[in-house]
């Protein structure tokens, strides 16, 4: 499944994907918005948000 999200993606299509899972996420996304209780609170490529919440 993942190849066919990464090819939809190289094509020009936006993928919206519900996930717990950051390995996932890091490995299929260009850019993640974490929600909570509907509401953003952090926004950013996968690399930024790790670091983010390892340098507190």
């Amino acid at each position: 499944m993942a190849h066919v999200i990464l090819d939809l993606n190289k094509m020009g299509m936006t993928i919206v994907l519900t996930t717990h899972n950051m390995e996932e996420a890091q490995a299929l996304c260009q850019r993640i918005a974490i929600m909570d209780y509907g509401k953003i609170i952090a926004e950013d490529t996968p690399q930024n948000l790790i670091l983010s919440i390892c340098t507190r």
